[in-house]
């Protein structure tokens, strides 16, 4: 018991001065030695290559390692180094501790690992920006037009619409585009001219199309319903001469699989109210692309088989069932 009461004593007093210890270091009558910093946590990933963010960098790993966070001009000034150089893979920034620091002695350099950014393409390089004649049912160009002209006639330019989008509604001869903050590939903006001509239309109505082109065919795949649709927008396009597009001129609903054993499904189509190509709605007919399962009639396929009675009827029935 005696001895127990020992340790308990020796136990608490170490617990104690440990606490002594930590609330001195925090409150500077230990400095935190930066020249102490192992070789591997002296290299930082700065999200881009600024001084900025190497700096942020250096005082987030100061404070995880020592569990403090220092102040520039009361505790540290910095000395950072980057070269643009292709070939430099890093650059480098020195925290130097100050006098007066409480809390930091001594000095660290961290080396900044490079970070390669892809180059962007500057909108306003663009080459051929006289786009010739645009011709679309929208009573202005809508910016998927001016980029699939922009593509066709600039080889070295692969706009998309995640990349570029009109800055003010566009008009009739001309538009700017201008690259979104968030396109990986393009910068800037430019403007590009055409001669625009709204095509005459008449929309189309779905409930038109004839019974003997309301079928189509799909595989029988996990994305059957994509088939599906693909093959009934074929099948518009044929019957209508239209181009449509899901979410913008038509939905679907109500889709039923087909199957191998001669089951047919079926997928409904509607055209929304804003849309300027078509109106309606038309349910088609889908059958299923393949073999279809044809099941066997026992009774006949027997009749067929035993001509001449055999000598045991119920003996033979039996194998020949288990060989179908």
């Amino acid at each position: 018991m005696k001895k127990l009461l020992i340790y308990l004593s020796i136990t608490s007093l170490a617990t104690f001065n440990t606490g002594v210890l930590v609330f001195c270091f925090m409150n500077g009558s230990e400095k935190a030695d930066l020249s102490t910093i192992g070789e591997e946590d002296r290299i930082l990933t700065p999200e881009i290559n600024t001084k900025t963010a190497a700096e942020r960098e250096a005082v987030k790993k100061i404070k995880d390692l020592f569990n403090i966070y220092i102040i520039k001009l009361k505790d540290y000034k910095e000395e950072f180094q980057f070269t643009n150089g292709l070939d430099d893979q890093f650059g480098q920034i020195s925290i130097i501790s100050l006098d007066k620091s409480t809390k930091i002695k001594g000095s660290i350099i961290f080396k900044t690992v490079k970070v390669i950014e892809k180059q962007k393409k500057y909108l306003m390089n663009i080459k051929n920006k006289d786009l010739g004649e645009i011709t679309e049912i929208e009573e202005l160009p809508i910016i998927e037009r001016a980029i699939a002209k922009i593509n066709d006639l600039n080889d070295d330019y692969n706009l998309t619409i995640d990349d570029v989008d009109f800055i003010d509604a566009p008009s009739l001869v001309s538009a700017t585009i201008q690259a979104k903050e968030l396109s990986n590939n393009y910068l800037g903006r430019t403007n590009v001219y055409y001669n625009y001509k709204q095509e005459e239309f008449s929309v189309k109505n779905l409930n038109d199309i004839k019974k003997e082109n309301l079928t189509v065919f799909e595989k029988d795949k996990a994305i059957a319903i994509q088939e599906a649709k693909n093959a009934v927008f074929t099948q518009i396009k044929k019957v209508l001469l239209i181009d449509l597009k899901e979410l913008q001129d038509i939905k679907f609903t109500d889709y039923n699989k087909p199957n191998k054993f001669g089951n047919k499904g079926s997928i409904k189509v509607s055209a929304y109210s804003n849309s300027l190509k078509t109106k309606g709605d038309a349910t088609f007919t889908i059958n299923y692309h393949g073999e279809i399962y044809k099941k066997k009639n026992l009774s006949e396929e027997i009749k067929n088989e035993l001509i001449t009675p055999p000598l045991n009827v119920e003996s033979d029935i039996k194998k020949y069932v288990l060989n179908l």
